[in-house]
């Protein structure tokens, strides 16, 4: 592990929940979503994230960047929201969350990965969402980081980081994942909630799309896997297309005991 992991996170395998487009025929050059935040409490020794990533590659040199909001008091010295970023361009060989590493170039003046965010969704009431874009760019095939509306340019990955992210991406995914204590139990996720259809109860991410090579936007194809955490601490359901949602799923849960591994 490189520094940017550090000894801080316990290296134990996340509970994950995520929609993966699998359908390989279609390079992927981005991805975009819309997600709602919440405030959480959790461990010290635990993690929470929410985010999208896109990679890359076989296994064991997987190339992969996501972004996302995550609540890390190990990663940040407190339990409040953050804008955060990741990437390993060598299988978790290398890399590192935001800015720990010289990696992400920051373009905007204030904002970068790791940013504070202040304000946070109401179980049944007012949502808070932030919309996330990773695309390359066609004329140096760096990976760019967009956030909000109207999407602020955050900064870039440089192509040169990776192996196999050099042209565009095979998958691409949105989810998230709770990263156990050492006691095995597994954080709140989300608004802690696990989905029930009601776009003000639980997590989700609402427009979903991928990029193509023209920079146009793509819903996810019929290629589609849900992958669950088999521990049942969590959920996701995948309502598909609606007139208001897009293309969206919801996720999350209480968390708990969670080293029942994971159903595909």
């Amino acid at each position: 592990m490189d520094k940017g992991l550090p000894e801080l996170i316990p290296l134990v395998k996340p509970a994950v929940v995520s929609l993966r487009d699998d359908m390989t025929e279609n390079i992927k050059y981005g991805a975009y979503g819309i997600i709602n935040v919440y405030n959480l409490t959790i461990a010290h020794d635990q993690a929470s994230t929410h985010n999208m990533w896109i990679e890359s590659g076989p296994l064991d040199k997987l190339n992969m960047i996501v972004a996302g909001w995550q609540v890390s008091p190990q990663l940040y010295g407190d339990s409040r929201n953050r804008l955060f970023t990741f990437w390993t361009g060598n299988g978790n060989g290398d890399g590192c969350f935001d800015m720990l590493c010289p990696s992400f170039v920051q373009v905007h003046r204030s904002i970068t990965p790791g940013y504070l965010l202040e304000k946070s969704s109401i179980y049944g009431g007012p949502q808070i969402v932030i919309s996330i874009q990773i695309h390359q760019d066609a004329s140096r095939n760096n990976w760019w980081l967009t956030v909000g509306h109207p999407g602020m340019i955050i900064g870039y990955w440089p192509s040169e980081l990776f192996l196999y992210l050099r042209d565009g991406a095979l998958d691409t995914a949105w989810g998230g994942a709770g990263q156990a204590g050492r006691d095995g139990v597994c954080p709140p996720m989300g608004s802690g909630h696990k989905p029930d259809g009601h776009s003000d109860h639980a997590t989700y991410f609402r427009d979903l799309n991928w990029i193509d090579a023209t920079g146009a936007f793509q819903r996810p194809s019929k290629k589609t896997v849900e992958t669950v955490d088999g521990s049942n601490v969590y959920d996701l359901k995948n309502y598909g297309k609606s007139r208001e949602m897009g293309h969206w799923i919801s996720f999350g849960g209480p968390g708990g005991y969670c080293e029942g591994g994971m159903d595909g």
